[in-house]
């Protein structure tokens, strides 16, 4: 009975310490993104392809790049040469000297789903395939929403994103060549705005009458049972 009393007093508590940290999980909800700075490709020609903004501890940043178009644009490689994934590099450098590296990857996609989306100057949509994280850093934390990366601001201050064509000998850059020559459309840095919710909250004081309940069980079933003994006159 006692051996009962205290696996089920130890249940209780387990589920209680779940419960009663469950309710402190917040839901975000996305609301609205504001332009914090953006940069075109007439103002990045001849310059270092950037643009910088100031963030303050806890906004969210996202950097989003704008795949060059027209007669000279990315496109290009995607046509003439390769229909594989290119990458380059988006650096974001924050307040502290720190670094965190994305190596984003850009396609056309197969040639057989271009169909009417090729205008008659033989141009295809390019857009983001994937973001790999290359190197973190200690001014911002990464998270993922949806495959697309998004910058928690650890540090409060001036964040620079950069973009740096990719040169490295390989699989994606089997001549050697440096990919892009050109700069993107355009750099943009957004503040994403989310509304942050509680709705496990009601689980709290569940949480803690089961602990309570689960304690007192385990008290009660770990006790040992005593023998009265009694003296001869």
């Amino acid at each position: 009975m006692r051996k009962t009393l205290l696996a089920s007093g130890i249940l209780l508590l387990f589920i209680g310490i779940i419960l009663a940290s469950s309710s402190n999980m917040p839901i975000e909800t996305y609301r609205s993104e504001t332009e914090m700075a953006s940069i075109s490709k007439e103002e990045m020609q001849g310059k270092e392809w950037q643009v910088s903004a100031f963030f303050g501890e806890g906004a969210i940043m996202t950097v989003e790049v704008e795949p060059r178009t027209g007669e000279d644009g990315w496109w290009i490689i995607f046509v003439r040469a390769d229909s594989r994934p290119m990458p380059l590099y988006v650096t974001i450098a924050g307040p502290s000297g720190g670094k965190t590296m994305f190596k984003v990857f850009f396609w056309a996609g197969p040639e057989s789903v271009w169909g009417t989306s090729q205008s008659s100057t033989g141009e295809v949509p390019v857009e983001v395939y994937n973001y790999t994280l290359v190197q973190r850093s200690d001014d911002l934390e990464v998270r993922f929403q949806s495959g697309v990366p998004e910058e928690v601001i650890k540090k409060s201050g001036n964040f620079t994103a950069r973009v740096e064509p990719y040169a490295e000998p390989g699989p994606y850059n089997p001549t050697n060549a440096t990919w892009p020559s050109r700069p993107p459309d355009s750099i943009t840095i957004y503040d994403k705005i989310y509304d942050v919710e509680y709705p496990y909250m009601i689980l709290l004081p569940t949480g803690v009458v089961l602990g309570v309940c689960g304690v007192s069980m385990a008290v009660l079933g770990s006790r040992n049972k005593r023998k009265r003994r009694f003296k001869r006159v």
